[in-house]
This record gives C-alpha cells, structure tokens and sequence, in this order.
C-alpha cells in the first residue's frame, strides 16, 4: 500500500512538470510549482514516518494501478490494507507533520507574505500535501461503485418490433426509414 501511495506520488508529479512546462500563467506556474514542493515534501515525510529508504523514493517510472482495473479481491485487501496503515502511529506522525507544514503555509501567507504569487505557491503547496487523500477516497468510491453495480437488477433490454407501412418501408426507432 505505502509503495502504492509513493508511486502513484511519482506519477503525479511526472504529470504536473509536463504540465509546468506548458503553463503560461504566471498563477498557474505558481500552483504547479507549490503542488511539487508539496508532493516532495509528502514523500521527505514518509520517509521519515514509515523509516524508509530514500533509495525507495526515487522515481522509478512505473505507472500506478489504476484502482478501476483491480479484481474485487485485491480491492478488498487495499481497503483493509489502508484502514491498518491509517490506524498506525507512523500515519499519525504522518499527519501531524503534514498538519504542520500547512499551519507554516498559513503563517506565512497571514505574516510574511507580500506577492500574491506566494498565495499560489502556498495553495499549491497544501494541495499537494493532501494529495494522498485522493487516492483512499478513489478506493472507497470504486467500493461504492461495484456494490452499486451489483444491486441492479439484470433487465433484458428488447428490441422494439419494426413497423412497416402502407408502402412496405420498415420504420425504424428515431423515425429512420429504410427499404426492405
């Protein structure tokens, strides 16, 4: 679950700095480069929670799992893999280190700043700090949606009888008309 976490981190930052070098709005720029800082500073802090490597960290390359495309049972396993991970004292420490770089974000942007491109920065910064929820939130949605699928009912689906008129034309649904 934890590589989980840090690749799918890895991925994302692949995506904003391809995203960085396109952007021409100095805002835009702005926020991507706080998402970074804000990713970056999320792994240097399960490095330091979980007592990784940072060997681990680097980035490989490899492309997360998209959480659609796993079998009902790994689904299970990662639901009940995350809810052990979010119980830890090691997740906890976690979210306190990530709860304090944001009150730091907070105080600086009330006391310090003076552009308003630190604003950005800052928004940025928090947004990719709290971008592990998304992908526990992505698990629970994907939890919903099976079960969701699995309690409707299978309707067979008929096709509507063709019509024919006085002329011996089919009239088709949608009003189409074609000759037999």
């Amino acid at each position: 679950m934890i590589n989980q976490i840090v690749t799918r981190t890895h991925e994302t930052m692949r995506m904003l700095r391809q995203r960085l070098e396109v952007e021409e709005r100095g805002p835009e720029v702005a926020s991507i480069q706080g998402q970074l800082v804000g990713l970056k500073n999320f792994l240097g802090h399960m490095v330091h929670a979980f007592h990784l490597s940072a060997i681990l960290l680097e980035d490989t390359g490899d492309i997360p799992v998209k959480v659609a495309d796993i079998t009902d049972d790994q689904l299970v396993k990662a639901l009940h893999e995350a809810e052990r991970i979010q119980k830890t004292e090691e997740w906890k420490s976690l979210l306190g280190r990530i709860e304090a770089d944001i009150e730091d974000i907070k105080h600086h942007l009330v006391y310090d700043a003076t552009q308003a491109r630190e604003l950005h920065l800052g928004q940025g910064t928090r947004k990719g700090l709290l971008d592990y929820k998304e992908f526990f939130t992505s698990l629970y949605n994907e939890q919903s949606r099976r079960k969701d699928l699995a309690m409707e009912p299978d309707l067979p689906f008929e096709k509507p009888a063709d019509k024919t008129d006085e002329t011996g034309l089919v009239v088709r649904r949608f009003g189409a008309i074609a000759t037999t």
